[in-house]
């Protein structure tokens, strides 16, 4: 390791020669280094041993609606923490960025805030954040989904885990709208387009919470939440 990564390990970690510690490669094999020189300049050490850790399933995609700065920072941050394998960031018609290009702007933050969450969450695999759509794109969220659920707190009859299929779908979707919610309208659209509407009981989450709290409710609910034996996320 160099640059910033050998600076965080030989100051903030205090790492020493002779520890062994675990290195993921971002795509799922996290490796065992004994630890032979701890530098600022630079790290290195010698591989042991090297495991994959399988993706989750199901993989939880959350489509989040732009909204305040420190909001979507807190989005980004908890999606990390709590297991969401993407986040797919959108411009509603509520949202606080009137323009895509803003809106894109923010990207290369939300990517590092995802990274670093990632680290200290230990993943595996770590959170990606695609680029930001618009609302005439909104169809986009839906891409690739075997289910997609619209988190509304206007749904009266179906709640989260009602619609949550037997076995675990390969990925599921989470829609979130921005700070306000969606309008009868807006909700309307996307169910069109195959969204599920479903409350989570009677609580009304923050924009920045429900969908990491709807993502920790499906990993429980598909056994995802017991010790995997290992030290790193899927």
């Amino acid at each position: 390791m160099s640059g910033e990564e050998a600076r965080h390990a030989a100051r903030s970690l205090r790492m020493r020669e002779g520890e062994e510690i675990a290195v993921g490669d971002g795509e799922g094999r996290i490796y065992t280094v004994a630890l032979e020189a701890v530098r600022k300049e630079g790290v290195r050490g010698a591989i042991r041993n090297v495991r994959l850790v399988e993706r989750e399933r199901p993989g939880v995609i959350l489509s989040q609606a732009v909204c305040r700065a420190a909001r979507m920072d807190e989005v980004i941050a908890r999606a990390a923490e709590s297991g969401i394998r993407e986040v797919r960031p959108y411009l509603s018609p509520r949202s606080e960025l009137s323009s895509l290009e803003k809106a894109a702007s923010r990207l290369p933050r939300w990517r590092r805030i995802a990274r670093e969450a990632s680290k200290v969450a230990r993943r595996a695999w770590p959170l990606t954040v695609t680029d930001v759509v618009d609302w005439g794109s909104c169809e986009d969220t839906f891409r690739g989904l075997s289910l997609s659920i619209l988190l509304w707190e206007d749904e009266r009859a179906s709640g989260l885990r009602g619609l949550l299929p037997l076995v675990a779908p390969r990925l599921l979707g989470l829609i979130v709208g921005p700070e306000g919610g969606f309008s009868s309208d807006e909700a309307r659209i996307l169910e069109d387009l195959g969204a599920v509407t479903a409350r989570m009981g009677d609580l009304i989450l923050r924009t920045e919470s429900a969908g990491p709290h709807a993502a920790m409710v499906i990993r429980y609910h598909y056994g995802l939440l017991e010790p995997a034996g290992g030290d790193a996320l899927g």
